[in-house]
């Protein structure tokens, strides 16, 4: 997503910061995902080296982020980010380092990104972005300062996308709320649309027909079940309303955190799924 859309506080107070010297070197942007923490990650690294608070398409000197390789940040990554940090700038004041769904590091990870903040670089600023700091290892999430990002009004959203198909438009607000993030990716990614109303339809059948698409799934070779929860998960959260669906929700998501952090035999989880939906109720 290249936009940004809502966070004027935010984008002011970072502004302001720089203007005033008073930057510190690291920061954790925290709040609901699909938000456009990242983007707004990016495009203060865009204002640090070119002046201007937007998305370069070319890629910049002085930024780098670091996002999660196949649902995890490892600690290789980290000895990357400590090495890339480690140079000196050459168009910013700043090296800056972003890492994406900081909530994905691993342990090990985490104690060794712990070192690089406690013992910074000389002009080097650190951006986490996630949803909640307190997934993160207490000693971490202190040595950053929390800035909190909320979703942008429904009036912005419906103000931005007017031109949209409004069918489709209508579609992605009711699904996904206003996640501006989502609604991008769904008015504008084919791929993207076609397995969100592949999911749809698989929460919509009955369970003998749920297994029969759940075992189709697993023949594809390339199969990502956390990206797979993951869609479940952001479908069903807005209609976790009943004590039932609320209790069904809860253990699919924890189906999905360990499946981030465990090798888990999909077919069994996939199984697990599918009794958690026949007890879902449709409201």
């Amino acid at each position: 997503m290249k936009i940004i859309l809502g966070h004027e506080a935010e984008i002011k107070l970072l502004k302001k910061l720089h203007e005033e010297d008073a930057l510190g070197h690291a920061y954790i942007f925290y709040g609901p995902d699909n938000i456009g923490k990242t983007t707004v990650a990016k495009g203060f690294a865009d204002y640090l080296e070119t002046g201007k608070f937007e998305i370069s398409e070319k890629p910049l000197q002085d930024s780098r982020v670091f996002s999660p390789k196949n649902g995890l940040i490892g600690i290789d990554q980290m000895r990357e980010l400590k090495s890339y940090l480690s140079l000196k700038p050459i168009i910013a004041k700043r090296k800056t380092v972003i890492i994406e769904s900081a909530n994905l590091l691993n342990a090990e990870a985490q104690n060794a990104l712990l070192k690089s903040a406690e013992e910074p670089p000389k002009n080097s600023l650190l951006i986490m972005t996630l949803q909640n700091p307190e997934s993160l290892i207490p000693t971490l999430n202190s040595r950053f300062q929390n800035i909190y990002f909320s979703e942008p009004s429904e009036k912005k959203v419906l103000t931005f996308f007017e031109k949209e198909n409004k069918k489709e438009f209508k579609e992605a607000l009711e699904m996904f709320g206003t996640k501006v993030g989502l609604i991008f990716e769904y008015l504008n990614n084919e791929k993207f649309k076609e397995e969100i109303l592949r999911i749809k339809k698989y929460l919509s059948v009955n369970p003998a027909k749920r297994a029969e698409m759940a075992k189709e799934m697993l023949d594809v070779e390339d199969f990502d079940m956390s990206a797979f929860l993951k869609l479940i998960v952001l479908l069903l959260t807005k209609k976790a309303t009943t004590k039932q669906n609320t209790e069904n929700w809860h253990e699919i998501m924890e189906i999905f955190k360990n499946l981030e952090y465990y090798n888990l035999n999909q077919k069994i989880q996939l199984k697990y799924l599918n009794q958690i939906l026949s007890t879902w109720k449709n409201t």
